[in-house]
């Protein structure tokens, strides 16, 4: 029995897929509940891959109602990635789980499948093969690429959402976000595809050379490959906590006397403990050096000095590099051993911050520098 290029592809998303779903749980304690629903994600995409195999290579009529069964897991994928990503980017104490309304295409789609099986072998290989079940076929599959480009669009807005978050609460960027930036690129590029392959077996009348099933196989293992990449690689993700918009915009919250006391607190926080140093600083961990809410604080910030928890800590930080130029550390030191030094976690951040707060690059800066 001879092996196609797609059949080896696919071996090996089913090996990488199983071994990640029992090693991240065990081995990797960082963002523990969003990785058990990324388990659960993964032993589901090896069903399907599996369910491939077997469907291509087991000979016989008695096998074609069975074929069906696995195409319920394409029902599970959007929500339990919606679950998913929720999980990863938003505080544990806010509760989020799968209400019903999630699992009821699933259900739905059940339903179908007891309806296959009470046909009977026979039953439904003479239903198939006329194209009694044309239309059905058609129908399901339609709805499911409706709603799988649904949570796509939910995951998106979550995505969009949690970098505004970021903003107000981080003075730091995460790996995770480009992570979910690339699952979303391959996400969208798998829908088209799909959709691709449905417009032309449906609507068109024949199948399109480059959106064919084939192409969705080799797609779902290139999927898992990233998904297990980055998961393995990557820290503690910092969450965030979605605040209630009526709230921060109360623009009473605080009082004269509370607004310059706390002013006064910062302004200490910052010139003397110099806390912007620290490369992890949170908005909770500094509402908490002064002894406030971390609600208070963001109001503050928003609404007196007119800038987001992010750009307010990095502007100490590029001003503590330009004075680290200014002393000239920069001729013995690389720009990469400066920026970690006045607190910047990586230099695509640092080179971010210098760009919008200085309006050039480090760079053009240095050479500007060198020419006085």
């Amino acid at each position: 029995m001879s092996l196609s290029i797609v059949d080896f592809i696919v071996f090996l998303g089913i090996a990488q897929g199983i071994f990640l779903a029992i090693t991240l749980p065990l081995a990797h304690k960082n963002n523990k509940s969003a990785n058990q629903v990324l388990s659960l994600l993964l032993v589901l995409a090896c069903a399907m891959l599996v369910a491939r195999i077997l469907f291509v290579r087991i000979q016989g009529l008695w096998f074609l109602k069975w074929a069906n069964v696995p195409d319920i897991i394409i029902f599970l994928f959007g929500p339990l990635g919606h679950l998913y990503f929720r999980r990863l980017f938003i505080k544990p104490t806010q509760k989020f789980s799968l209400g019903y309304i999630h699992l009821l295409p699933a259900a739905i789609f059940c339903l179908f499948l007891v309806y296959v099986f009470v046909l009977g072998t026979e039953g439904y290989n003479s239903k198939y093969f006329s194209g009694d079940l044309f239309y059905p076929f058609m129908l399901i599959e339609g709805i499911a690429i409706l709603l799988n480009f649904y949570y796509y669009l939910k995951i998106l807005k979550l995505l969009i959402d949690y970098q505004k978050m970021e903003k107000q609460q981080l003075s730091f960027n995460q790996g995770a976000v480009e992570f979910t930036k690339v699952l979303m690129i391959l996400s969208i590029i798998l829908i088209l595809v799909w959709g691709g392959s449905y417009l032309g077996r449906y609507i068109l009348g024949y199948s399109l050379p480059f959106f064919n099933y084939s192409t969705i196989w080799i797609g779902l293992p290139l999927v898992i490959y990233v998904i297990g990449f980055y998961a393995l690689k990557q820290p503690e993700i910092f969450r965030v906590q979605f605040q209630d918009k009526e709230k921060s915009e109360n623009k009473n919250r605080l009082n004269p006397a509370e607004i310059e006391s706390l002013k006064r607190q910062l302004d200490l926080l910052i010139e003397q403990e110099q806390v912007f140093l620290n490369n992890k600083l949170t908005l909770n961990e500094l509402s908490a050096k002064l002894k406030t809410s971390s609600n208070n604080l963001s109001w503050l910030l928003n609404n007196i000095y007119k800038t987001s928890f992010y750009d307010f800590v990095n502007q100490f930080r590029i001003a503590a590099f330009l004075n680290k130029l200014e002393n000239k550390e920069h001729l013995t030191k690389t720009l990469f051993t400066l920026c970690l030094e006045v607190g910047f976690n990586s230099k695509s951040t640092f080179n971010k911050a210098f760009k919008d707060l200085v309006k050039e690059t480090p760079s053009n800066y240095i050479k500007k520098l060198k020419s006085k």
